[in-house]
């Protein structure tokens, strides 16, 4: 286990149209190299977007918010895969955030 000073990568995952595509936004700790894709939202494309976010080493923390069914796959996957921390967030609560940082 990587200790709190490593590098890591900080992930958000937004979902699109169902079982549509995943857009991914991914943010190296500090700011640096800041990398967008996008996945499909079923089996092989969570296998890709592992294999993306384990490509170079570091620690890896996903956020993404419970959208039942769209979110439970990808969920599970990511938290069998070794070296990802998940974090799955209750929407509103992600909505008021979001909401308090806009008026900021």
């Amino acid at each position: 286990m990587a200790s709190s000073g490593d590098c890591f990568s900080i992930v958000a995952v937004f979902r699109t149209q169902g079982w549509g595509n995943l857009s991914i936004y991914r943010e190296r700790k500090g700011g640096a190299a800041r990398r967008q894709r996008s996945f499909p939202n079923r089996t092989r494309g969570h296998q890709a977007l592992i294999r993306w976010l384990q490509k170079d080493g570091t620690r890896v923390r996903v956020c993404l918010e419970a959208t039942g069914l769209y979110s439970l796959d990808l969920a599970l996957a990511l938290h069998a895969a070794s070296g990802i921390e998940v974090a799955v967030l209750n929407p509103k609560v992600v909505n008021r955030f979001a909401a308090t940082l806009c008026r900021s």
